[in-house]
């Protein structure tokens, strides 16, 4: 496979345990047309959002997006932790992601684009994904689907 990489060097276990893994996450950003879909795991710490900012950098470098697309973060979960409510009420985190109309709720005075349409032609990295309510999870792998 030939080496992709190159602005993987700073990220410590690139060359070591990671090797394979980020082969596999550029193999996966130059996949014809426009990538795939990627799902980063790993322990608290251990530098997810770290390598999602690689990614969309890599993804840049190479000319997949442009230079100006957007990298957005969705890290609010992370406030959200000891919000249960907040964090599984499935019509915030819908308006969040898929953006409302004007009047949909009140104080819904205008309409709003969702992260989902803001990033598009870019990366959306959804740092804490798995503390969305089923009901989210679904509608956001639809969405992807």
């Amino acid at each position: 496979m030939p080496n992709l990489n190159h602005n993987f060097d700073d990220f410590i276990v690139y060359r070591g345990s990671m090797r394979y893994a980020i082969d596999q996450i550029s193999s996966a950003i130059m996949y014809p047309p426009d990538g795939l879909n990627i799902l980063i795991t790993g322990h608290s710490g251990v530098g997810k959002s770290y390598l999602a900012s690689k990614i969309a950098q890599l993804a840049k470098s190479k000319g997949i997006i442009s230079n100006e697309a957007p990298y957005i973060v969705l890290g609010l979960l992370y406030k959200w932790r000891n919000r249960e409510t907040k964090a599984n009420n499935p019509e915030l985190v819908s308006s969040m992601l898929f953006g409302y109309v004007k009047g949909a709720y009140t104080g819904a005075d205008e309409a709003k684009d969702g992260l989902l349409k803001q990033a598009n032609g870019g990366y959306l990295f959804l740092d804490e994904v798995h503390r969305l309510s089923s009901e989210n999870q679904e509608k956001l792998f639809s969405f992807m689907d």
